[in-house]
């Protein structure tokens, strides 16, 4: 009766040692798997710093971006006023012509009257 007192005792020493050996050998791993020069741990490490690195060239790409946004932006405002005032200076020239045609004399041997009128070839569909 003794011998099978024992063997739920020498089954507890077997799961034992089964289980100090799966423990020793998951320890191991998870060093390896944790060193920051030739494991896992490290590629991780270095991959976080690569974004966090890539994430602040984004930051500063879209802060740039930005800037140049604002800067088109404000040339194309300022280039829509000029076209503005030269509409505005091609109208008075115009104006300017047709007032000096009538203050020109009619004479058929008389001069052409001076044109402000830009050369035929430039004007374009400009009337």
């Amino acid at each position: 009766m003794q011998i099978l007192a024992l063997i739920p005792d020498l089954l507890l020493l077997c799961a034992t040692v089964g289980l100090a050996v799966y423990c020793w050998r998951l320890a191991a791993r998870l060093r390896a798997f944790n060193d920051v020069e030739s494991g896992i741990g490290g590629s991780i490490a270095a991959l976080s710093d690569r974004l966090d690195a890539m994430r602040a060239a984004l930051d500063a790409a879209t802060a740039e971006g930005d800037a140049r946004l604002q800067r088109l932006s404000d040339a194309t405002d300022a280039a829509d006023d000029r076209i503005g005032r030269l509409e505005m200076l091609l109208d008075s020239l115009d104006d300017a012509e047709d007032a000096l045609a009538q203050m020109s004399p009619a004479s058929p041997a008389a001069e052409a009257p001076l044109s402000f009128r830009a050369h035929p070839r430039r004007a374009g569909d400009r009337t």
